[in-house]
């Protein structure tokens, strides 16, 4: 396995657990994770371009026979 899709699968299931945050336990993670979220603050839009750019990726990484 190479390096691009070892870090095209940290970087899917980062979004993936954005994606999980900000759809579902948005006041959660404000209100137990304080410090976190004034540096990196959820949004649901934020989330949801992230993991559509991060499908994009792989899709381009999986047509150059890339990712396994």
């Amino acid at each position: 396995m190479n390096y691009e899709a070892i870090l095209w699968y940290i970087l899917f299931l980062d979004s993936i657990i954005a994606c999980f945050l900000a759809f579902g336990f948005l006041d959660w993670y404000q209100e137990n994770l304080p410090r976190v979220n004034k540096i990196f603050p959820i949004t649901l839009g934020w989330s949801a371009t992230y993991l559509t750019l991060t499908i994009w990726l792989g899709w381009a990484l999986l047509r150059l026979n890339v990712l396994p």
